[in-house]
């Protein structure tokens, strides 16, 4: 297999090309030696004959979709509202392009679509109890102990947004969202069964 050539730019890719082809190089090797299609070297070589150009000239590729205020403006709206749907950003903003086009473009900056995590508000002095309730425990005899929690599980709620890369995305909860009750116990010996429930509970049921 043929390898394939690589260059600092591609202006002097493409100088190289022309100078292959002036050399006898055929169309075929040429190609095959700098990773291009047999069209993508006619339209070089045509280039090169008719203006004496062998870089692509300023400004003739495709527009961009969007402008860079535009982009601002998309990077700003998931920033706050990361949860909702891209495709309801981009009719929102009046953005000419696609969803998908919107989408390629948080890729190249490093956005991704994850799940979001709950992070319960905890004060200094909140952080500093907990603490000193550990410490006041680290000798404790665990194994005559059986830990008791119950939790909610929230129904409904959007569980994914934007996030740059390295961040994880937080979500502001309902106060009355459809739930699941769940209570569980362990010990030092091991875990008791799941149990359902319905209601409040306090520490007589």
């Amino acid at each position: 297999m043929e390898n394939i050539r690589t260059f600092p730019s591609t202006e002097t890719r493409n100088e190289y090309i022309i100078t292959e082809l002036n050399n006898g190089k055929t169309i075929g090797e040429v190609s095959r030696s700098v990773g291009l299609t047999k069209r993508q070297i006619k339209r070089i070589k045509k280039a090169h004959q008719t203006n004496g150009r062998i870089a692509r000239k300023r400004g003739s590729g495709r527009r961009n979709a969007l402008s860079k205020s535009q982009k601002l403006q998309l990077l700003l709206t998931i920033r706050w509202n990361f949860a909702k749907p891209l495709s309801a950003i981009v009719v929102e903003l009046g953005l000419p392009c696609t969803v998908q086009t919107a989408r390629n473009y948080l890729h190249s900056k490093g956005y991704s679509y994850k799940k979001t995590q709950k992070r319960p508000y905890l004060s200094y002095q909140s952080k500093q109890e907990r603490l000193a309730f550990a410490e006041s425990y680290q000798s404790y005899p665990f194994e005559t102990t059986i830990f008791v929690d119950e939790s909610v599980f929230r129904v409904g709620e959007p569980c994914y947004g934007w996030s740059p890369k390295g961040h994880i995305p937080y979500r502001e909860i309902s106060p009355f969202p459809p739930s699941v009750s769940v209570w569980a116990a362990i010990s030092y010996y091991g875990k008791l069964n799941l149990a359902f429930y319905e209601g409040n509970l306090d520490q007589f049921d």
